[in-house]
């Protein structure tokens, strides 16, 4: 195993131990990574934002905006109660 993987991993279950939100303990790990290997720090931030770039992530917020105004409009309730006309009678 390098040793940038065992840091990243030392300094990952550290982090998560110390109890740092696992977003915050992702990022100082790959910074660790980053300083560790000997690469330019500014290589994290675009490595940060060309992951968020992708067009598939947008289907995230859209499918949660879809959930609220289903549950907002009541149809919701209609499913559920509809599942439970069809298949009420297993669990």
């Amino acid at each position: 195993m390098s040793l940038p993987l065992l840091v990243v991993i030392l300094s990952f279950t550290f982090f998560t131990i110390m109890g740092i939100p696992l977003s915050f303990t992702m990022l100082l790990s790959s910074i660790i990574y980053f300083l560790v290997k000997g690469d330019p720090l500014y290589l994290v931030v675009h490595t940060f934002f060309t992951g968020l770039d992708a067009f598939t992530l947008l289907a995230i917020p859209f499918f949660i905006l879809a959930g609220e105004l289903m549950a907002y409009s009541g149809t919701v309730k209609k499913i559920a109660d509809f599942s439970n006309i069809v298949v009420g009678k297993y669990r």
